[in-house]
């Protein structure tokens, strides 16, 4: 997790910018007839819950008994909100080939003018956030009355205040119909919170009023008359001084128009096949009336649309700078595409990165941050597009800052076709660390003058680029998980004199696949989005070449969804790239025919599936059973096949064949899953399918050398050969490796993790297994993330089994965040599946190897303490839950070590601990670490925030004085108290610092040497060491892999199993068993406690105690309450050593 993403609290409210949408007709604009009093058509207004109607007729208005309100589909699931007197549904999620709506019934017979007005609302975090008005006559034809073609922007819904119409013009197609239908159509996938709408997300209607003016002998002739379909009123999209643009749209039963008039005071000036039009040579500050009629080819034409006023500017005014674009950021953009928010060339003006990858939108600053600037000097930039055409005088507004390894120094430069630049002179900006309050505004631009060479520009193209390799802190090297953010850009200038408003130029807002993007699937398919409707132009086409520009056979195009171009094509070959080139000549305005600004070309790269779909990759092990004679395997394929794993002893294997009549085969069993690739597919809910393949092989001998491969059985369906060792018998030493976070989201950022991985094993010569301690990808929802994780490191997971461990980034972590839930962990890793009820699938587990357990540990459950700060106010379920099944797994154990790993710790000083999370912290502490303490855990590796922490001995949340420690010679403590925490820094290269002023009591050494680091940890019979090594790529030089020893620390343990309980014994009555024993007379190992257990789950599920031992004291009892007669019950009792448990004695109850 980045620097500056957001975490919790009111940080996570997107779209603050849309808390209330108050639409009202455009400004300087008015009908040209004068307004008779408008009449309430029909309303809905609910005073009282009206109750599951299904169909709801409206409560008011003259047409009451004739007009109906219902959500299409019907739904299942009705709700009231007694607070705004709303109805609501859920049931909103997107489903393939279903449209979603509110729909409105009713007659505007005999009115004209029509206006609507509705006030709607979000529910909860899940519930639709985009909604587009339309109307229609036969529920077939649609018009926008918001959105696409009109001046009027969709609805944005926030969960807390409702978003309000106000009296909206309805086009003309409203006017004098028997029967008008107003829908409002979900448009996207994204809730209120900006994840995805959910099957329980509801949308709320508060009420909704439809208005019109009585017909008089003005009106426009009535339907079916045989005159051509009256146009839309036009509006005013630019005014100057000398000149106005006009923009209308056509009614839905518009066929055989061939053309419009336009009338200025009632006098025909001109004509247009568009639905456009520009009237110039106007005096300044002067009132004009503008209205639009249709003609056919026979000559015929319509009566005249409603009429639009127009006030030109004064010639003072007109020399004032206009907005041309703005960018007050609302969002995280669309694949990449940040469309501006504002300004005169709103609509044909977009803003993107180019060579880092997103990280995080604040909604509180309205910036959005990137990361991936390292080596970026002269080469990665903010870029903005915008159209300057009519305007000159522009100049540049924005905000800046980075984080500290982020990049330090920018310059601006211009171009007119994205290749060509030119410096703007004068413009040398510098960061500040992690504000955009920099001193001297050198971090800003505030009106900054862009060269002459900008004005009047069809399409402009400005960028921020990285102008030096130094970071925020002063020093060289930018980090590739630095942060730069940016916020507040907008783009003036001022009418040229003389000049014609500029028309909207046409050009592309995205493209799929990504620019660049390396795993595109075979069948992807390829589109390009424009500003605009478009229509395409013959005599020019697509054209799709591979790396050797060799064309690709049978590609065609269409325009689909107006404003977006579909181009069709066969299947891609694996592994190739392909580059797209659509020629500017193709692509124009539909309705207003101004052609596309430039050519568009661009390059991606097709998965390389290994050529047979059927090949498993991101192959892994794991030691989910007895490490001593099994092993687990999981793997995926594209298409579905048989999971077969065969196993050889390794002394069978010599040379380079798979001797298979020598192999053991092992079946198991293939899942189809469905999940997304990337975060474009995640906006548009877009799942891919995979093929999830677990196997497990049993009854091997222990300290057995083996080979193996897994597939389907098939001849060519073999994976590489991988290999491991069976767990000796007896308690052989043993290494194994412990490191967390190699999260990244680029391919180039998950490279660091495989190489901190390789060097690792090459270190240790012989690790017997990898411990990721949570936050293995940045998205757990998005396999290519999976993918480059396990696919860049798939050398060493065929020969090297891991415990992974669920972080915050593998699944939802928080209530708005952009993961959304997915159980890929499971699915990747061969782990059980619910160890404990109602966790994430997979993410509770233990194993033991040698003479050691090890406990696996979910943290994205908690609680929170009691402002005394001792009570606890309220706890996570599954947290209580996973501690009484920690405890049981101890008490049935009898290893002498004993670990816990997991991702969110209790002892950390970093961002995480100190910003965010101190209430968590402070929970663990008090609830968490005295469980440790009881079970004699000794040592627990945590994660999260990105640093080397070791602890000191830490008791009771208390230092243990090193004074009051033994060592050996060799630097061993001895037998000492309490328990070391460890934080591995990040296996990958993103680094966070302590938090300034937050108290890291518990550290023996708390640090950030900003190199990646993996952790050798050696188990004998009595020592316990670890090894903490750095491994940064800059350390690498002629002979040596750059691996350097950091930090070290040992444990010498001499104590013994204590001797087992005696005179153990059970008697029942009245419900109730109580268990009685005696301590052990004669016991060289003294006894601190007692575990009973009861083997059967009978009682429930892990059911387990503690008994402390008390001084003197020789006899225990304790007695179990709700016992059932008719049931068994196997009870066993283990005295507990300092960390030992003795040998079990069994009692037995029915």
């Amino acid at each position: 997790m980045g620097i500056f993403s957001n975490k919790i609290g009111t940080r996570f409210l997107l779209l603050l910018c849309a808390v209330m949408l108050l639409i009202f007709p455009v400004q300087g604009i008015s009908f040209a007839e004068g307004k008779t009093a408008a009449v309430t058509l029909a309303e809905w207004k609910f005073a009282d819950n009206p109750g599951d109607l299904g169909v709801f007729p409206a409560t008011g208005g003259i047409h009451q008994n004739e007009s109906n309100l219902q959500p299409v589909p019907p739904r299942q699931h009705y709700g009231w909100n007694d607070d705004n007197k709303a109805i609501r549904y859920q049931g909103w999620h997107s489903e393939a080939g279903q449209e979603k709506y509110w729909l409105v019934s009713l007659s505007t017979k005999d009115y004209r003018h029509i206006t609507l007005s509705s006030s709607q609302q979000g529910k909860g975090t899940a519930s639709p956030r985009d909604f587009r008005i339309q109307i229609s006559t036969d529920q077939q034809n649609w018009i926008n009355v918001t959105g696409d073609g009109t001046e009027l922007p969709d609805l944005i819904l926030h969960a807390e205040e409702p978003a309000v119409l106000n009296g909206i013009a309805l086009p003309q197609a409203a006017d004098d119909r028997a029967q008008l239908f107003i829908r409002w159509l979900v448009i996207s996938d994204q809730s209120t919170n900006g994840s995805t709408i959910d099957d329980f997300g509801s949308s709320q209607l508060i009420g909704i009023k439809v208005e019109g003016e009585p017909k008089d002998t003005t009106s426009p002739p009535s339907p079916g008359q045989d005159l051509p379909a009256v146009p839309g009123q036009p509006t005013a999209s630019t005014v100057s001084a000398d000149g106005v643009q006009l923009i209308w749209t056509a009614q839905a039963d518009a066929a055989g128009v061939s053309g419009y008039g336009i009338y200025r005071d009632g006098v025909k000036i001109g004509s247009t096949d568009a639905l456009t039009y520009t009237d110039s040579g106007l005096a300044a500050n002067t009132i004009y009336k503008y209205a639009v009629t249709s003609y056919d080819l026979a000559g015929k034409e319509s009566a005249r649309s409603a009429a639009v006023e127009v006030t030109t500017k004064d010639a003072a005014a007109a020399s004032e700078p206009s907005v041309l674009a703005e960018w007050i950021f609302a969002n995280s953009g669309n694949n990449g595409t940040f469309p501006a928010t504002g300004g005169m060339f709103k609509s044909a003006s977009n803003f993107r990165n180019v060579g880092g990858y997103f990280e995080d939108y604040d909604s509180g600053q309205h910036s959005i941050s990137y990361q991936g600037w390292d080596n970026g000097s002269g080469k990665k930039y903010w870029l903005a597009s915008i159209s300057t055409k009519g305007y000159e005088n522009i100049t540049l507004s924005s905000q800046q800052t980075s984080s500290g390894t982020g990049p330090r120094d920018f310059k601006v430069q211009i171009s007119s076709d994205n290749q060509n630049w030119t410096d703007v002179p004068g413009i040398s900006l510098k960061m500040t660390l992690s504000s955009f309050n920099c001193s001297g505004s050198t971090c800003k631009l505030v009106n900054a003058p862009l060269p002459a060479a900008a004005d009047n520009q069809d399409q402009l193209y400005i960028r921020w680029i990285v102008s030096s390799n130094t970071n925020t802190k002063g020093s060289q090297g930018i980090g590739s998980t630095g942060s730069s953010l940016i916020k507040e850009i907008r783009l003036s200038g001022t009418a040229k004199q003389g000049g014609e408003p500029g028309d909207k130029p046409t050009i592309e807002l995205s493209k799929t696949p990504s620019p660049g993007e390396s795993s595109v699937l075979a069948s992807a398919p390829v589109t390009v989005t424009f500003n605009k409707p478009v229509s395409q132009n013959s005599g020019y086409s697509v054209s799709i070449v591979d790396k050797n520009n060799a064309p690709l056979g049978s590609v065609t195009s269409e325009i689909v969804n107006n404003n977006t171009l579909n181009i069709k094509h066969p299947s891609f070959a694996n592994g190739q790239t392909y580059t797209v080139k659509v020629p500017k000549g193709l692509i124009q305005g539909r309705d207003d025919h101004i052609p596309l600004t430039q050519d568009i070309m661009w390059s991606f790269t097709v998965q390389n599936t290994q050529g047979t779909p059927s090949v498993p990759k991101l192959i892994n092990m794991t030691l989910g059973g007895d490490a001593k004679t099994s092993r687990s395997f999981a793997w995926y394929t594209d298409v579905t096949a048989a999971s077969v794993v065969q196993v050889v002893e390794a002394s069978k294997a010599s040379g380079g064949g798979f001797p298979e009549n020598e192999a053991l085969m092992f079946q198991g069993t293939t899942e189809e899953i469905q999940t997304f690739m990337t975060k474009a597919d995640r906006k548009a809910n877009k799942k891919k399918k995979f093929y999830s393949h677990k196997v497990t092989a049993a009854g091997l001998s222990p300290g057995t050398a083996y080979k193996f491969r897994v597939g389907s059985g098939q001849a060519d369906s073999w994976s590489t050969v991988g290999s491991f060792t069976t767990d000796a018998p007896g308690t052989q030493p043993f290494h194994f490796i412990v490191g967390s976070d190699s999260q990244a989201s680029s391919k180039s950022d998950f490279e660091p993790w495989a190489d901190t991985f390789k060097k690792a094993v090459q270190t240790i010569g012989d690790p017997k297994f990898l411990i990721n301690a949570g936050d293995l990808v940045d998205n757990g929802d998005l396999e290519e993330q999976w993918q480059w994780m396990l696919g860049l490191a798939q050398d060493q997971l065929l020969n090297v089994p891991i415990a992974p461990v669920v972080g915050g980034h593998e699944v939802q972590d928080y209530d708005g965040d952009e993961t959304t839930p997915n159980s890929n962990f499971y699915y990747h890793f061969n782990v059980p599946k619910q160890v404990v009820v109602n966790t994430h699938d997979g993410s509770v587990y233990s194993f033991e190897y040698g003479d050691a357990l090890f406990l696996v540990f979910n943290s994205q459950y908690a609680g929170k303490l009691a402002s005394n700060g001792k009570d606890i106010k309220k706890q996570d379920q599954q947290f209580a839950d996973q501690v009484e099944w920690m405890k049981y797994v101890v008490a049935k154990s009898d290893a002498k070590w004993k670990f816990v790993t997991f991702h969110k710790g209790p002892y950390s000083a970093g961002d995480n601990a100190g910003e965010w999370e101190d209430d968590r912290v402070q929970f663990y502490r008090k609830v968490l670490v005295p469980a440790f303490d009881e079970m004699g855990i000794d040592m627990v590796f945590e994660a999260h925030d990105h640093m080397y922490m070791r602890s000191y001995q830490m008791l009771n949340d208390k230092v243990i004085p090193t004074s009051q420690i033994t060592y050996d010679a060799q630097g061993n403590a001895v037998n000492p108290q309490g328990i070391i925490y460890l934080m591995s820094n990040a296996l990958g290269d993103k680094f966070y610092t302590k938090y300034p002023g937050y108290n890291d009591y518990f550290a023996a050494v708390d640090t950030q040497p900003n190199k990646k680091m993996f952790t050798d940890v050696s188990v004998s019979g009595d020592v316990l060491q670890i090894k903490a090594y750095t491994a940064a790529k800059k350390d690498e030089k002629s002979g040596d892999d750059g691996v350097k020893l950091y930090d070290q620390y040992g444990i010498k343990r001499t104590d013994t199993k204590p001797s087992k309980v005696e005179n153990a014994k059970i008697q029942s009555s009245g419900g109730k068993a109580v268990i009685s024993w005696k301590a052990p007379v004669s016991s060289s190992e003294p006894v601190r406690g007692f575990r009973i257990y009861e083997k059967s789950g009978k009682i429930k599920t892990y059911w387990n105690t503690y008994i402390a031992a008390e001084p003197g004291k020789t006899e225990y009892s304790f007695t179990v309450n709700n016992i059932n007669a008719s049931d068994k019950y196997q009870f066993v009792i283990r005295a507990v050593g300092s960390r030992i448990n003795s040998d079990p004695v069994e009692v037995n109850l029915n």
